[in-house]
């Protein structure tokens, strides 16, 4: 749009937006989201921004039959963060802790932490000592 430096802001605001930004379906987004795994030397607390950042894009938002929007992104982050532990005993760990699904994500993202600290507390030489 030529004229939109010299009209109203919102005019502008709109054409920067529809230049900048490039729309995805939300269910290409949602399938990523399912789809993202810690990377091997990734911090949790690092995996959980990054799962975060894009469960927001995710407009996990339903209209219950009160009329209230609720939105859900707590419950799909803390399955996403759960399935994706890159340590397969800590995630075995965690897919057996009672209660897990009623934990909030800042308390799955702590739990991690705290098995990740103590499993690197040990050194690998006293691991295989053990084996």
């Amino acid at each position: 749009n030529p004229d939109a430096a010299t009209g109203p802001v919102e005019t502008l605001l709109a054409a920067m937006r529809s230049l900048a930004v490039i729309p995805v379906a939300t269910c290409v987004l949602r399938t990523e989201l399912l789809q993202l795994r810690q990377d091997r030397d990734e911090p949790f607390c690092a995996f959980a921004a990054r799962v975060r950042g894009k469960a927001e894009t995710c407009a996990y938002n339903a209209v219950c039959g009160c009329g209230q929007s609720v939105d859900y992104s707590d419950h799909i982050i803390r399955d996403v963060l759960i399935n994706g532990i890159n340590d397969s005993d800590i995630r075995r760990d965690m897919l057996g802790t009672h209660d897990v699904l009623c934990k909030s994500v800042n308390n799955i993202i702590a739990l991690v932490e705290n098995r990740e600290m103590a499993r690197n507390a040990l050194p690998s030489s006293s691991l295989s000592a053990m084996s």
